[in-house]
């Protein structure tokens, strides 16, 4: 029998604009860990439902790797995309319109596409460089709350973001760490 094994892993991408920064996490508001969302919804595309997500990845996989897949995400795939007012302050985190990148950032700031690529590159690690606050927050939500309960009901964003949010990375930095 063949192993095969597959870890999504990787780090918000931190877009530096003239009206701050733009942060498009590692996840959507309801659904949850974007990576493997994007992927599963592209081998259903590409290669229809197979008997498991295991055996339609081994189909994949080697075309992808050696083709290095890149797509444009449809914008129902987006991921959630946030600022803080202040970078310094967790709790300032706010949700920003991908359809409205003005209202965040300043006149004629757009978003045109998102693209999904494939690559051998290293994984990028280092974004809590950016965060003065990020070690006083590795149990918490951005809110300060207990980051084991999630309340999905609150339009508090601050509440339901925590460190994981930004970076898969965190679990390997801090084993200990559920």
């Amino acid at each position: 029998m063949e192993r095969f094994d597959g870890d999504i892993r990787g780090e918000a991408v931190a877009i530096d604009l003239p009206g701050g920064t733009l942060f498009a996490l590692m996840e959507t508001l309801n659904s949850g860990e974007l990576p493997f969302f994007i992927m599963r919804n592209r081998l259903i595309t590409e290669y229809g439902q197979h008997s498991s997500w295991h055996e339609t990845w081994k189909l994949a996989w080697p075309t992808w790797k050696r083709e290095k897949l890149h797509f444009e995400l449809p914008e129902d795939d987006y991921p959630l995309l946030v600022r803080f007012r202040d970078i310094r302050n967790p709790d300032t985190v706010e949700s920003v319109d991908p359809y409205d990148l003005a209202a965040s950032f300043g006149r004629g700031v757009t978003l045109k596409r998102i693209t999904i690529q494939i690559t051998d590159d290293p994984i990028a690690t280092g974004i809590w460089r950016r965060f003065p606050w990020w070690q006083n927050y590795r149990e918490r939500n951005l809110d300060g709350s207990d980051s084991s309960v999630t309340d999905m009901v609150t339009k508090d964003i601050s509440a339901r973001l925590s460190w994981g949010s930004f970076s898969t990375e965190f679990r390997k930095m801090h084993p200990d760490k559920s």
